[in-house]
């Protein structure tokens, strides 16, 4: 799918459309007040819920946490453990039968924080229940900031092969949090930088 238009709408906001269909890219310290507002603004059924990694840091989730509930909506949480092994069709299933045990819908939200796997996980969740629903991702990692969270990739791994399922489906909102990147090991930061030289040589 080509992206028909790319603009910088603020300096702590790219706008960018595919299909007619709008996606936005947030980048400030305070990432959960641009998610409440979006949430509220949205016409859906006021189901969410929200996937994160269990090595996220606890008081940036519960942070997150507290604020959801203040929107009104219905809101479910599921911890996963974002190690590669667990990218995996077993907890694809699991993320599904939370969905189908709590009847969300097409117009239900999932918003998803973690790295690549999170990610991965919840885009392709998010792309195949009921044919697709209403997906934002916080990532949590430098090489998922630079690399995985914008791309619209997703995909588990099957047998040994990465990525042997998936697709491609952009979330209709990203928030990269300078708080996040802030609080990251100096070993985890500096991993990201093979990528953003990467995106700069491209």
């Amino acid at each position: 799918k080509n992206i028909s238009e790319f603009k910088l709408m603020t300096k702590n906001q790219i706008s960018y459309e595919i299909d007619k269909h709008e996606h936005k890219v947030y980048y400030s310290k305070n990432v959960e007040d641009n998610l409440v507002n979006d949430i509220q603004s949205l016409h859906s059924d006021r189901k969410v819920l929200f996937i994160y990694d269990k090595n996220i840091s606890k008081k940036f989730i519960l942070n997150i946490k507290t604020k959801l509930k203040l929107t009104g909506n219905l809101i479910f949480f599921k911890k996963v453990d974002g190690q590669k092994k667990n990218k995996n069709l077993k907890t694809l299933l699991s993320l599904f039968d939370e969905l189908l045990k709590n009847k969300f819908t097409k117009n239900s939200v999932i918003i998803s924080c973690g790295g690549g796997v999170v990610g991965d996980l919840s885009g392709l969740l998010s792309s195949l229940y009921l044919r697709g629903t209403i997906y934002f991702h916080i990532p949590s990692t430098m090489t998922a900031i630079v690399d995985s969270c914008i791309g619209g990739k997703t995909g588990i791994n099957h047998k040994g092969i990465i990525n042997s399922f998936g697709n491609y489906y952009h979330p209709k909102r990203v928030y990269i949090s300078q708080k996040m990147i802030e609080e990251l090991p100096e070993r985890e930061y500096f991993s990201g930088f093979a990528e953003i030289i990467k995106c700069g040589l491209i």
